[in-house]
């Protein structure tokens, strides 16, 4: 019992300084944020900081795992051959309204935010088990960085310019696959 308490008080303390760090991150530039500051605004003190985290950089990085987790649970809903679904679903992700879920993905502060976040998504087994060939896997960076790419462009464009999200993700996925198959055989 006191063990899941503790569960509990870890996830609150955790989410708090999320949240704070959210707030901050909508007026504050990163490198401007200080621990100091977010424990006040989290309503916590620097050493609860600390019990969870040594840096800014390892909050980022529980930030970032949550979005993986997030997509993860997406990718969990579809078939496992179902490509273009599973670039639909990250679009989806990457095409969100959050203030600051679109500045951690697009500011300028948090460009390897993106990057990592990238990668670690198209990590993921669902994608990775496209490629069955063990000595093209390395090629497989290269292709999500065309369908991250693929997006970003998209995401320019003025919405009456956009295609559909779901029309794009079939595109993306069959530049994957027919370079996959091309190289493959």
């Amino acid at each position: 019992m006191a063990e899941m308490v503790k569960d509990r008080r870890v996830r609150k303390s955790q989410e708090s300084f999320k949240e704070a760090f959210g707030e901050m991150i909508l007026k504050v530039p990163y490198r401007k944020i200080t621990i100091t500051a977010l424990a006040k605004i989290a309503d916590l003190n620097r050493k609860t900081f600390y019990s969870h985290y040594d840096t800014m950089e390892d909050l980022l990085r529980d930030i970032e795992q949550d979005y993986v987790d997030q997509v993860q649970v997406k990718l969990d809903a579809l078939d496992e051959d179902d490509l273009a679904g599973g670039i639909l679903a990250f679009y989806e992700f990457l095409n969100t309204d959050d203030k600051v879920t679109k500045t951690l993905l697009y500011g300028s502060d948090y460009k390897d935010f993106f990057k990592r976040l990238v990668n670690d998504v198209m990590s993921l087994s669902f994608f990775e088990h496209f490629c069955t060939n063990e000595d093209y896997r390395d090629m497989l960076p290269g292709y999500f960085d065309a369908v991250t790419g693929i997006f970003l462009r998209w995401r320019k464009k003025s919405p009456d310019e956009q295609e559909k999200l779901p029309e794009l993700a079939k595109k993306a996925a069959n530049i994957i696959l027919g370079g996959i198959s091309a190289v493959a055989e």
